[in-house]
């Protein structure tokens, strides 16, 4: 996550620990793969048996005489050509919904920080849908002594900080009933999250270059090898508040399981976010990031959530608005400007950024400041015309998971 090596590897399509390919997870029950029951295609033998096999059957050459079920292409009358994504492997469904959500975004450098941006192409325009200014030197050093008290939890997370060098679906289907064999499209979805929160947030790090908490002094020492990659913003964070908000959202479209409904809603959303945060603390814990880090990771993978589900869900009849955010890491607070009665923490308080009650990010951080380091600073139109049928056809797929009794 940030430093999974393989997780963003788009040329392996959805490795992600193999969640792309929806069948290593541990290998559980390899996922009803063909080369358990009768050998491997490619093995050498295979071949020269079915060579033999075609030698001995298909006899003397005989045209067909009917032509295989036609569909329309993307461009004819119909839907038809959708029809083909159910037989598809994973790889090649990771690799479409790849290009999709990612074909949209694109990067840019401004004098007051970073921004990502989506491109509407009905009226050929980017919006700005995160801009981000990385924290001084002096906060970073201020926060330094956040990772000192941190590391004496070490000897107790050390378990999961290991895990959690993964992706973190074991963490997530203790939360909520995920398996390969029960919900594969829906490890499908949050996979091509994971993927796209992984393409951003190392743009956006490499951006700010921002220093790993080691470079600032020898006493930090990590308790794991500190990725290449620069610190701010956090990856983990990232991808781990993005993957919370996405599996809420999911679950909770469910029309036919009142588990999901209702107050009982908040719940899931709480405990999702509450294991996001922890993945993300965690990271403070082993020595290889900053709370600040984890704040503004929390801020875009939030974001990126929103961003996310709106892409991917149905054409509703009426366009949908993606919202925009600015993280200030130049107006995180210090140590000594903590007031955690007027909502100001200089550590990662997760439910500064999120309202669970509304099941939505907050418009600002901290509230009723005259100037936050996290506001929203508006939103744009997703077109309906420019709707995915692929990522839609994803989605849809998933959701029924949550659906069925």
């Amino acid at each position: 996550m940030g430093s999974l090596g393989s997780l963003g590897s788009l040329g392996s399509l959805g490795s992600l620990g193999s969640l792309g390919s929806l069948g290593s997870l541990g290998s559980l029950g390899s996922l009803g793969s063909l080369g358990s029951l009768a050998g491997s295609y490619d093995s050498g033998s295979t071949a020269e048996a079915l060579i033999w096999t075609h030698d001995g059957i298909a006899g003397p050459w005989s045209p067909p005489t009917a032509d295989p079920m036609p569909l329309d292409d993307e461009n004819g009358t119909t839907s038809d050509w959708v029809q083909q994504l159910d037989r598809l492997s994973p790889a090649i469904i990771a690799s479409l919904v790849d290009f999709e959500l990612v074909s949209r975004l694109g990067f840019t450098v401004e004098a007051d920080g970073m921004a990502v941006r989506h491109l509407e192409t009905a009226a050929p325009a980017y919006h700005t849908l995160f801009k981000i200014r990385r924290p001084t030197i002096s906060i970073f050093k201020d926060q330094l002594n956040y990772l000192a008290t941190y590391a004496d939890l070490r000897q107790d997370r050390a378990a999961e900080i290991l895990t959690q060098l993964s992706p973190p679906l074991a963490f997530l289907s203790a939360i909520a009933y995920i398996h390969p064999d029960r919900t594969p499209r829906t490890i499908q979805l949050i996979a091509a999250a994971l993927r796209l929160a992984n393409v951003v947030e190392m743009r956006v790090k490499t951006a700010l270059a921002c220093k790993r908490p080691l470079e600032f002094s020898s006493q930090v020492q990590p308790m794991i090898l500190t990725p290449t990659h620069g610190s701010f913003p956090s990856g983990h964070s990232c991808e781990s508040f993005l993957l919370a908000f996405v599996l809420y959202k999911l679950i909770t479209s469910s029309t036919n399981n009142p588990q999901f409904a209702g107050t009982s809603a908040e719940n899931w959303s709480r405990k999702l976010l509450q294991l996001a945060a922890r993945i993300a603390i965690n990271r403070t814990v082993a020595g290889v990031h900053f709370p600040a880090d984890s704040a503004a990771g929390c801020v875009l993978g939030l974001t990126l959530g929103n961003y996310f589900v709106k892409r991917v869900q149905p054409n509703s009849g009426v366009n949908v608005s993606a919202d925009a955010y600015l993280f200030d890491g130049t107006r995180f607070p210090l140590r000594a400007e903590e007031n955690p009665g007027a909502g100001i923490f200089a550590d990662f308080v997760w439910w500064q950024y999120f309202d669970v009650a509304a099941g939505a990010q907050r418009a600002q951080t901290p509230l009723g400041v005259a100037t936050p380091f996290v506001e929203r600073t508006g939103s744009f139109a997703l077109q309906n015309s420019e709707r995915s049928p692929i990522l839609t056809w994803l989605w849809n797929k998933a959701v029924a998971e949550w659906d069925t009794p």
